[in-house]
C-alpha cells in the first residue's frame, strides 16, 4: 500500500493456499479488512515482479524500492515501476508479471479513464 511517500505490505491475517487451491483446504474463507484511506493506492502483483532478479541474482523488492518516492496516480506508478524493473534485470525476463494499481480518490472526484497496457512481443 502507497501513501504519500510511505510503502508496505499487506499481509493476510493467515496465509492460506494460492489461489485455485482453496478446494484442498478444510480451512473455512475468510475476509480480512484493511484501512484504505482517501489518497492512498494499492498495487496487486503476480510473483512475476518480486521473483524478477537482476545478474547479481538479487530478487526486485517494491517495498524497499519505492520508499520515499511519490506517484500523481496508478498510471504514474505502474509507468515508474515498470521502468524500474527493465532496470534492476537489465530487460531480462523470465516470467509473466501482471501488475493492478488502484488510488482511493476523494469522495467528490470524477473517476479516471481506464488504461490498458499491451506487453511488447518477444
Amino acid at each position: 500500500m502507497f501513501l504519500g511517500d510511505t510503502v508496505r505490505y499487506v499481509e493476510p491475517g493467515r496465509p492460506a493456499l494460492p489461489l485455485g487451491l482453496g478446494a484442498l483446504s478444510i480451512d473455512t474463507a475468510r475476509v480480512d479488512t484493511v484501512a484504505f484511506p482517501q489518497g492512498a493506492g494499492l498495487l496487486l502483483y503476480t510473483d512475476g515482479l518480486t521473483e524478477a532478479r537482476n545478474a547479481s541474482g538479487t530478487f526486485y523488492d517494491p517495498v524497499g524500492r519505492f520508499t520515499g518516492r511519490r506517484h500523481s496516480g496508478p498510471d504514474a506508478l505502474l509507468d515508474a515501476l515498470l521502468a524500474d524493473v527493465y532496470r534492476h534485470t537489465d530487460g531480462r525476463r523470465t516470467d509473466d508479471m501482471a501488475l493492478l494499481a488502484i488510488t482511493r480518490a476523494s469522495d467528490d472526484a470524477s473517476p479516471p479513464s481506464a488504461r490498458r497496457w499491451r506487453p511488447e512481443s518477444r
